[in-house]
């Protein structure tokens, strides 16, 4: 994606397609949305200001995760993080995806607490919370869904995304809400 530097869906669906097809790592299918970002943000102060807000809340989501090697573009955000390794994705206007990859640590890891951790640190970024601030906005999230792809089960990109649909399947949301010159979840 030109805009955010994170991959396409064309690559994500190249991505699932080929863990389905050929790795033998356990691997979990996240997908975010941002809450309020069209009444909020862009009705509100235009394409542009939302563009920033989207270019903010990928690198946000970028932060959360080890770049898998792999991935198109990503040697430029190589991040040492401590953390299962994976990919993020913009797959739709306000919308974003990951695949985290990992051994048997990830197939018995608590799948929800792991996205809730990631939406919480993408809401709490500081050059977030700032831009926002400005913007005396309140009411800005985003939510999420996930589901851990198994073999057995999906087979294909098509089904693992339906299930992983946040705005069908939400799992979690968070509002960033004004309090004491700054922000709570």
């Amino acid at each position: 994606d030109h805009r955010t530097f994170l991959g396409s869906t064309m690559l994500l669906e190249h991505s699932l397609s080929d863990i389905l097809d050929n790795s033998t790592k356990s691997a979990l299918f996240i997908t975010t949305d941002l809450v309020n970002f069209k009444h909020l943000i862009n009705d509100r102060f235009g394409q542009s200001v939302g563009d920033e807000i989207i270019r903010l809340t990928s690198d946000a989501l970028r932060s959360t995760i080890r770049i898998h090697p792999r991935t198109y573009n990503d040697s430029l955000f190589r991040i040492d993080r401590k953390d299962f390794e994976g990919s993020a994705y913009r797959i739709g206007g306000d919308e974003y995806a990951a695949i985290l990859v990992d051994g048997e640590n990830l197939k018995h890891a608590d799948h929800e607490k792991i996205l809730r951790n990631k939406i919480k640190a993408m809401l709490s970024a500081a050059e977030l919370q700032d831009y926002l601030k400005e913007l005396t906005v309140n009411g800005f999230g985003v939510r999420g869904s996930y589901c851990f792809i198994d073999r057995t089960i999906f087979k294909n990109y098509a089904q693992i995304l339906k299930s992983a649909d946040p705005k069908i399947n939400t799992v979690c949301e968070y509002i960033l809400v004004a309090k004491d010159n700054g922000f709570t979840l």
